[in-house]
């Protein structure tokens, strides 16, 4: 199946399509004098700005009310599973997330069988279902990866529900599936020198990997400390990677991102490849250290139903250390975040939809060129009243607002800062959007156009 065809499928699964792309609409040079956007047809709003020089386009710009109160993110009840050594079952959480460890308990391990590397034998189907026995409160990472080593290709490792303790990480060997497990890193080293923290789990050049039904916990207490030292621990790392399902997974207190999709690094390697189609029906990241989710590299994608809790950084971040590499045609869609960040190169369109809970969007000009475009649509915003930085920055490139609502954070004060900045040679297009004033400016070289 082509890209465009991936794209309008999953579209019309969600039910709707954007109905934008890059055309020649879209890049207006409309020669106006300066117009405060905040005006409504009656006249000007009391503490509107007076905007600088630009070229903007406004069609039957109204005033609309403010927008209700967005409600706050999920919150999470205390867990009820409790585990004993070698009770051999977990009793189930009353909640479908759960909440972050903080500390991580002792050790503990729910499986009662005897040491042993693997239960698998070469002669296994590649269908085949299997486990992996380990001593109770230990570190089983060196056994389990050896037991998911000599697992048949295409088999499915079932954790029964079981709590793993994995300081050294996963790494899948081969297309399998992962499924119904809880892996623990208890790993607390705040001020590594080098970038060594192994991932979680990592999916490193391989493709055609499921992981589903799964609860990853790292050891990290102090939400935005430690900085960069900690990037490399993500709660799932894939690295060059396609095809990879995630379904159900959620992670607690990664010293890194809660998701990374990146480059298998150096450049110079000929695997030296973005991760692509990459499908994700339900994610949750909860206390990362850094991002939620952050998309370095990934092409031909789609991302649904993410829920990102207390982010260290940005909640979603479009960020590659790669020159002229980046994202490009995915799709974000029924996420519960933020903030949404798209800062460095992005190839071919990013569009976002039906999104709630966001605080603010940065689309930065070194990240979007053309013909790049950015779709939001069917999103919530909940800007800041008084806020230094516009709530949606655009710095370059193409970005349409279709069928939004840019409204205000609770509160009685008058507002007085801009919800739009479009600046450095870009265009915005506004459409069926709700804007609470202050509406924005555009600069001298960009173009702003509003339709009702």
């Amino acid at each position: 199946m082509g890209q465009g065809q991936r794209r309008k499928a999953f579209y019309q699964r969600i039910g709707a399509w954007p109905r934008f792309g890059l055309s020649a609409a879209m890049v207006i040079a409309v020669a106006a004098s300066a117009v405060g956007l905040a005006t409504t047809a009656a006249g000007p709003t009391a503490g509107a700005q007076t905007p600088s020089a630009g070229r903007v386009v406004l069609t039957g710009l109204t005033t609309f009310a403010p927008a209700p109160a967005k409600q706050a993110p999920p919150t999470v009840s205390p867990p009820t599973t409790t585990t004993q050594p070698g009770s051999g079952s977990t009793s189930s959480s009353s909640s479908s997330l759960k909440p972050a460890l903080t500390p991580v308990p002792p050790p503990v391990s729910t499986t009662t069988t005897t040491p042993s590397t693997t239960t698998t034998t070469t002669t296994a189907p590649p269908s085949s279902t299997f486990t992996c026995s380990d001593p109770a409160g230990t570190d089983v990472s060196a056994s389990l990866n050896a037991c998911l080593a000599a697992s048949p290709v295409g088999a499915t490792w079932n954790g029964d529900g079981a709590t793993y303790i994995v300081n050294e990480g996963i790494s899948v060997p081969h297309a399998m599936t992962l499924t119904d497990a809880t892996l623990i890193d208890q790993t607390a080293w705040a001020n590594l020198p080098t970038l060594h923290m192994a991932p979680i789990i990592v999916v490193d050049r391989v493709n055609d990997v499921t992981l589903s039904d799964l609860q990853i916990y790292g050891a990290h207490t102090n939400l935005g400390t430690g900085g960069r030292y900690q990037a490399s621990q993500a709660g799932i790392r894939l690295r060059s990677a396609n095809s990879v399902t995630i379904s159900n997974v959620q992670t607690f207190n990664t010293w890194g991102d809660g998701l990374e999709t990146t480059r298998n690094a150096p450049v110079s390697r000929l695997d030296n490849l973005p991760v692509m189609y990459l499908n994700v029906e339900g994610f949750t990241s909860t206390n990362a250290g850094r991002d939620c989710f952050s998309p370095e590299e990934l092409q031909d994608s789609v991302v649904n139903h993410i829920t990102c809790i207390n982010s260290g950084r940005t909640p979603i971040n479009f960020e590659t250390d790669i020159p002229l590499t980046g994202s490009g045609n995915d799709i974000i869609a029924n996420c519960n975040v933020r903030r949404i960040n798209i800062v460095e190169y992005v190839y071919g369109p990013i569009d976002v939809d039906n999104c709630t809970g966001l605080l603010g969007m940065l689309i930065h000009r070194k990240g979007v060129v053309l013909p790049a475009v950015v779709t939001v649509s069917n999103t919530t915003f909940a800007c800041h009243r008084n806020s230094p930085v516009p709530c949606i920055s655009q710095q370059g490139g193409n970005v349409v607002l279709d069928q939004d609502t840019i409204g205000r954070d609770v509160g009685t004060s008058q507002t007085k800062d801009p919800a739009l900045s479009v600046t450095d040679h870009a265009s915005m297009s506004v459409v069926d959007s709700n804007i609470v004033p202050v509406v924005g400016t555009a600069d001298s070289t960009s173009t702003l156009t509003i339709t009702p």
